[in-house]
């Protein structure tokens, strides 16, 4: 578990990359993971809400106990994030989270897509599995039924079909799948 406080925000949640992006954006004062059992809170998000810790005003950050873990990371705020490397002429990243909607949204941010022109097809592999889709703006730029890349509302790249579930028709997706992508001749 993580306790991340920004410019503006503290935020606590699972370490599993989705507060980053939110941290990130707002400017990461500080970051620190929490050791869940050396905390006594092995029952995670849960302890901390029964317990009474969890305070608007960043009062988590406050604790002791929720600050007994090691710090962590490389970034200078204590923060390890998922990052994503250039190889050959492919953006290597991963699977982030798939959301409610069974759109795959991955560690790959707009600016590592720069160059990539709307409307023009990439080639994605995930976790093996490929797909050449159209890089578009909102999912309404496709017919119901199709498959698309975008950047969405995060500010990382989205794999999804419009009005229907990328997870389910990419069975091998899951948090931390490989994703490649590579530009394509129009």
């Amino acid at each position: 578990m993580l306790i991340i406080e920004t410019r503006n925000y503290t935020f606590v949640g699972p370490d599993n990359g989705v507060l980053s992006i939110a941290a990130t954006r707002d400017g990461i004062r500080q970051a620190l993971r929490i050791d869940e059992r050396r905390a006594g809170l092995e029952g995670g998000f849960e302890d901390l809400r029964r317990e009474g810790h969890l305070r608007p005003s960043g009062g988590a950050n406050n604790d002791r106990r929720a600050t007994q873990g090691p710090r962590q990371g490389d970034n200078g705020h204590g923060l390890t994030l998922s990052g994503t490397r250039s190889s050959g002429g492919e953006i290597v990243g991963e699977v982030l989270v798939i959301d409610s909607l069974g759109n795959i949204v991955t560690n790959i941010d707009g600016p590592s897509l720069r160059g990539v022109k709307f409307d023009q097809r990439i080639a994605i592999k995930v976790g093996g599995e490929g797909l050449r889709i159209p890089f578009v703006r909102t999912y309404g730029d496709v017919k119901k039924g199709a498959a698309l890349a975008l950047i969405g509302s995060s500010g990382m790249l989205e794999i999804g079909i419009n009005q229907g579930s990328m997870s389910g028709r990419l069975s091998s997706a899951k948090e931390g799948t490989p994703v490649e992508v590579e530009r394509m001749p129009r």
